[in-house]
């Protein structure tokens, strides 16, 4: 049975786009993931257990998997909520007042919910590592109010997606292929299985044969809210059509770190080190090889018909040969050259993931000030994809979960008061940029002022109480992260001229300030 003709040519348009980058994106996980699936493998007879032994250099696997836990971390931490729930600012601050407590528990139950579930496990594995490439996608699916929720990553391979219209994704699919029993558990006797799959189901010699399973979202453009015409696929039977309805109502998540007019795949950050990491690659292994020549170098000798060193020359062994014989061993390569460049490369391939610094250069310690340059370096380099995965990542994610628990009736509908709707302000790690450089300019501003006109107008004009609460809080918050008391320390005295630790900021064990 065919698939209907317009669910079969998005999915044509989609194979095509997604071919457009399939170089690319096996590029990146064989030298990034070489275990991993890649587009175009086949289920049944690709394996890819033994890549690794094909490369002779790590440093991408190294970047992208510290590159996928710190954009975690910074997009969706653990011990934090992502965002916070708010009232919109017209509203009168007496209903804003009575707002607050159901807010708050509205943020716990959702967050309570996303903890509770695999999510991290998932996001960990395949989410936030394929954002290195550009496009990292999931499902989230409540399987009955007895299961938390079910995040479920979604490989390239397995990726299908169209750009539509006002720059959103308007199609959405993943196609997999799986046991006939498992699919049928999967989505169960509420689906309309084709009788032909039925008997294959009761057949022990069928029900484990893999089937090719599909699930599509293709958005229906309607002003006042939003849907998405949803459907699944056994073997080209559709077994599953309905119609979605709201904010969340989507299974599937798609999140783009950067995204460009001509394609609906996002450009990702370690895609632009592909050439450094295959370079990189090509020297090591140069260098292995080169290594080898200098351990044991290759020798030239005088067939006397005697002498055979041929098998190698083992300690102690007595080789005879005839008077006049001659050993000539050849010139080994030069090391130095490959050690050199392999250390540019990768510093290019680390800077590409944000994971080359703060690092310290030469012999001479960095100062606090110069690791808080580098880092809000670092943050200024990650101003530009961040609202790109906070829309369709973030909030995205967030928006599922609260349509679930919605759905299963956890939490109530969205809370107004009068007319005035809840809206969503993230805790975007560019406000932290922002605000860190605040206090960087701050700090500077004191030094200034100290060295112009002296530490007693310091004294008499800056509140050192309230400068150091300030400073606390911003490392509380991750606005400043002190890594060694040294650099604590170094930092009260620059800011305040005192000779030693200001009172009230004290250094934890692990050397984080308090």
């Amino acid at each position: 049975m065919a698939l209907p003709p317009e669910l079969a040519t998005r999915l044509a348009a989609a194979k095509v786009d997604r071919a457009r980058h399939q170089n690319a994106i096996n590029d990146f996980l064989r030298l990034a993931d070489p275990v991993r699936p890649r587009i175009g493998d086949s289920a049944t007879t690709t394996t890819r257990s033994d890549e690794a032994d094909e490369l002779y250099d790590d440093t991408l696997q190294q970047v992208a998997e510290d590159f996928a836990s710190d954009t975690l971390h910074r997009m969706m931490p653990r011990e934090a909520p992502w965002v916070q729930y708010e009232p919109v600012t017209a509203i009168d601050e007496t209903v804003k007042a009575a707002l607050a407590g159901p807010l708050k528990m509205r943020t716990q139950s959702i967050f309570d919910a996303v903890s509770g579930s695999n999510f991290y496990s998932e996001a960990g594995a395949e989410w936030s590592f394929d954002l290195g490439h550009g496009t990292a996608a999931m499902t989230c699916n409540d399987y009955g109010a007895g299961e938390p929720l079910c995040f479920e990553g979604i490989g390239p391979h397995q990726l299908l997606i169209e750009k539509g219209a006002k720059g959103k994704l308007s199609f959405k699919a993943r196609e997999f292929s799986m046991a006939l029993e498992e699919a049928f558990a999967q989505w169960g006797e509420g689906a309309k299985w084709p009788s032909k799959l039925r008997k294959e189901l009761r057949n022990s010699k069928t029900k484990r044969r893999l089937v090719v399973c599909l699930e599509a979202a293709t958005r229906i453009y309607d002003p006042g809210d939003e849907k998405w015409k949803w459907q699944v696929a056994v073997d080209n039977h559709v077994i599953i059509e309905t119609e979605l309805v709201g904010v969340g109502s989507c299974p599937i998540i798609v999140t783009r770190w950067r995204s460009t007019s001509t394609t609906a795949w996002g450009n990702g950050p370690l895609r632009k080190a592909l050439a450094n990491a295959k370079s990189l690659d090509q020297v090591s292994y140069l260098r292995l090889k080169s290594m080898g020549k200098a351990c044991d170098p290759a020798f030239f000798y005088d067939d006397d018909g005697v002498l055979n060193p041929e098998g190698g020359i083992g300690p102690g062994m007595a080789i005879p040969r005839l008077p006049g014989s001659k050993v000539d061993f050849a010139d080994t390569a030069d090391l130095n050259t490959a050690y050199y460049e392999s250390g540019l490369l990768q510093d290019a391939v680390r800077r590409a993931g944000f994971q080359n610094g703060p690092d310290q250069k030469g012999k001479t310690p960095p100062t606090a000030f110069q690791w808080r340059e580098e880092q809000l370096e670092e943050g200024r380099r990650l101003e530009q994809p961040t609202g790109k995965l906070y829309e369709e990542g973030v909030i995205a994610i967030l928006q599922r979960v609260e349509f679930l628990l919605t759905q299963r009736g956890e939490i109530d509908e969205l809370v107004e008061a009068g007319r005035k709707a809840i809206r969503v302000r993230p805790k975007n790690p560019l406000a932290k940029q922002q605000d860190g450089e605040k206090v960087q300019n701050a700090s500077n501003l004191l030094n200034v002022v100290r060295g112009t006109f002296g530490d007693q107008a310091v004294a008499a004009t800056v509140d050192t109480v309230k400068t150091i609460e300030n400073l606390k809080r911003a490392v509380d918050d991750e606005i400043i992260v002190l890594r060694e008391p040294a650099a604590a320390e170094e930092m009260m005295r620059g800011v305040l001229g005192q000779p030693g630790m200001a009172p009230g900021l004290e250094t934890a064990p692990g050397g984080a300030a308090q």
